[in-house]
């Protein structure tokens, strides 16, 4: 297990200072005090090591700039040239991490994470005392066959980056696996929760590094003020250029230039309430 290395009696401006950050949250989770409600508790977590032996063979392609003429002019253009190629990628990997329960947040989890795994040492009984500790919910097999998963990803990134290009289709791998083996840990986190406005939130911090997160209510109308704010100048542009069309260049301009807004605007937007549901729902 990893000990305990922050204090609950330090940790109440550090969640304090979280509540109240950002600006699309209620300013009253300022006086909120879900510190008094702070359970240290040791969370369980299978660790796996292994070696990944992966082969690829893809269509690499490499980009070249060719001139060529039209219209009694000379123009340029980049013309991708794709050939066969394949290769082997060998990645140790040690210490990935799996949760060993189904009952707290994984969302959250990965939010206080990383951890220390320097810092493990051998259980002793007394490590435990004062603190609660959960056994595990997810079985060890359950726990691998998902990090197979995510360490054929990992393989798959890599053998992509070993293809020396950008430019990669038709991509294949095999990846095997070998010298697996797996440790069981406990690590410890601190867990919350609070009621605001007849709805209750969690809220995580990290035991060891204390980095906090959680779910913080949104304040949905200052947030459609901004999504309005940002969708305003391209609309009202666009709206204007195609009032004024008649009037030739100047309204093709206008209208132009408020579709351009009116996009950039749209992808802000979209990111603000992407942010938004994100910390009210994680």
């Amino acid at each position: 297990l990893i000990p305990f290395g922050v204090d609950r009696e330090r940790l109440q401006a550090r969640v304090g200072d979280w509540l109240g950050r950002g600006w699309m949250h209620p300013p009253e989770l300022r006086s909120v005090r879900a510190l008094r409600q702070l359970a240290g508790v040791y969370l369980p977590f299978w660790t796996f090591d292994t070696r990944i032996h992966a082969g690829w063979r893809a269509e690499v392609g490499t980009p070249r700039t060719e001139r060529y003429r039209r219209d009694g002019e000379w123009r340029t253009r980049t013309v991708i040239d794709w050939h066969w190629r394949s290769g082997r990628v060998h990645l140790p990997v040690d210490d990935h991490l799996m949760a060993g329960t189904a009952r707290v947040s994984r969302a959250i989890l990965r939010q206080v994470a990383p951890f220390d795994l320097d810092g493990l040492v051998e259980y002793e009984p007394g490590y435990l005392a004062g603190w609660q500790a959960k056994a595990y919910d997810v079985q060890l097999q359950e726990a691998w066959e998902v990090a197979k998963e995510e360490i054929r990803e990992r393989a798959k990134r890599a053998c992509t980056a070993d293809t020396g290009s950008s430019h990669v289709r038709n991509f294949r791998m095999t990846a095997d696996f070998a010298d697996e083996r797996w440790r069981y840990v406990l690590l410890p986190v601190y867990l919350a929760s609070y009621p605001f406005e007849g709805r209750t939130f969690q809220v995580m911090v990290n035991g060891q590094t204390g980095t906090v997160a959680g779910q913080k209510p949104v304040a949905w109308l200052r947030v459609w003020l901004v999504v309005a704010a940002m969708l305003s100048p391209g609309a009202c542009l666009g709206l204007l250029g195609l009032l004024t069309l008649a009037f030739g260049g100047v309204g093709v301009v206008g209208l132009v230039l408020g579709l351009i807004l009116l996009v950039a605007g749209l992808v802000g937007a979209a990111f603000v309430l992407r942010r938004a549901r994100a910390s009210e729902g994680s």
